[in-house]
């Protein structure tokens, strides 16, 4: 079964919009697939070791 987009191409063309550059796409596109999702640090719940107490 689909679904009907609620997406109106009137209502979109409605708003004013600043031209961009191609130059300006791709850097947005290589800064969208371009970032890792490994370099977010992640923490971590643990108890200290004696050593990190003292």
């Amino acid at each position: 079964m689909t679904k009907k987009s609620k997406f109106s191409k009137a209502e979109f063309d409605k708003t004013p919009r600043d031209q961009i550059r191609v130059r300006q796409f791709n850097s947005a596109v290589k800064q969208v697939f371009g970032s890792s999702t490994n370099s977010v640090v992640k923490s971590v719940n643990r108890e200290p070791t004696v050593k990190e107490l003292n």
